[in-house]
């Protein structure tokens, strides 16, 4: 048996009983004797450890979401009890292209924390992923300008290794 939250373990946990908070995984691990630990407080150690394994993107497979207060962990698959159809019905399946971790203000987390609130989206990636896509239509003649940059750079390159 492994000592820890291993990467194997929570995501089985959560797919089986999506939307609880991590010391409901961490005590349920504990107790199947899928994980150990050796500390004092073995269901608050590893709740920490999933929550910080969470948000630091390394559970690409689960996502996030505060119900009541309380930080609930999802399969990304969406089958988290719910319609697959987000508060402004479009789906939340979307494809994984690539994870990227980003330090944001806590002016922008507030707005994030606001459109979750609201109801606009269902998590923090949700939002951005929104934001961000809102600011390339805003910028559409910028973004060309630097995919075209980036095309002259490449054949500067290519010429140059001739």
């Amino acid at each position: 048996m492994r000592k820890g939250f291993s990467h194997e373990v929570a995501p089985g946990l959560i797919a089986e009983e999506p939307g609880r908070p991590a010391e409901y995984y961490a005590d349920k691990a504990l107790y199947l004797g899928l994980s150990a630990s050796d500390s004092k407080s073995p269901v608050h150690s590893l709740a920490s450890t999933l929550r910080k394994e969470a948000r630091e993107g390394r559970l690409p497979e689960l996502y996030t979401q505060k119900r009541g207060g309380r930080l609930c962990f999802f399969p990304v698959d969406g089958s988290d009890g719910e319609s697959e159809a987000g508060p402004v019905g479009q789906s939340n399946k979307q494809p994984r292209e690539r994870v990227v971790t980003v330090h944001l203000g806590e002016d922008i987390h507030s707005v994030i924390d606001h459109l979750i609130d609201i109801g606009r989206h269902r998590t923090a990636s949700d939002a951005i992923r929104w934001m961000v896509g809102q600011w390339f239509r805003q910028n559409a003649g910028y973004v060309r300008r630097v995919h075209k940059a980036e095309n002259q750079v490449r054949a500067i390159r290519t010429a140059l290794a001739e």
